[in-house]
């Protein structure tokens, strides 16, 4: 792994050119947990709300992703 980085470091480049991950994508994902005393539905209900959201955010990061390696790949051979 060390020797494959390697070749970024002794590239010349001084930075990756990347634009940064959008702050909304970059947020982790909240766990509501289950609070004591509430309705187990309510609280399965909340959590699946929680769940869909974090898919939701995980479906853009991959569609920003693949959007930044289609624009940076473009040109390359590989």
């Amino acid at each position: 792994m060390a020797l494959m980085l390697t070749g970024c470091v002794t590239s010349g480049s001084t930075g990756s050119g990347l634009p940064p991950l959008p702050a909304e994508l970059a947020r982790r994902c909240a766990d509501p947990g289950v609070r004591a005393g509430h309705d187990a539905r309510s609280e399965l209900a909340r959590n699946r709300r929680a769940l869909a959201v974090c898919k939701k955010r995980h479906a853009d990061t991959v569609t920003f992703y693949e959007g930044i390696r289609d624009a940076f790949g473009k040109g390359r051979t590989q």
